[in-house]
């Protein structure tokens, strides 16, 4: 399990498994180790009549099921690996759209583009490349 949850836990996608109620609480503990501190609901009983879910982070599940004792099935859904965004400089920026605007592409598609791995905002990127592009005229 540890090495499962090892190679799926750089993905971006939220995280389903099925897991029995003695084997609950350990799986908790060892997404908890291999996760760090993410969001999980943990359903029990789904689509029947006692259906719960339980709703919180990992440490705070770790916590309840050890103080409630599991029964049925469940499912856990584990928030996905968060995407870490670099934080550029006003400068680099600048550099990279001078660069950019070389290409010939709209600004439009490069603003869209660059703020996806830039931490600059789509609007303010957009401002820059008209700012750039009017330097050049």
């Amino acid at each position: 399990r540890k090495q499962t949850i090892a190679e799926v836990a750089a993905l971006p996608y939220t995280l389903i498994f099925l897991e029995s109620p003695h084997r609950l609480l350990d799986a908790l503990r060892d997404l908890q180790a291999e996760l760090g501190e993410r969001q999980v609901a943990v359903a029990s009983e789904l689509t029947k009549m006692y259906e719960e879910v339980f709703r919180g982070s990992l440490n705070d599940a770790v916590a309840y099921f050890e103080q409630y004792p599991a029964r049925g099935e469940f499912t856990l859904v584990v928030e996905g690996a968060t995407k870490e965004v670099e934080v550029w400089s006003a400068a680099e920026l600048e550099k990279l759209l001078r660069k950019r605007l070389q290409g010939g592409e709209p600004l439009s598609a490069i603003a869209k583009d660059v703020a996806a791995q830039t931490s600059w905002p789509r609007r303010e990127i957009y401002q820059k490349l008209t700012e750039i592009q009017s330097e050049k005229e």
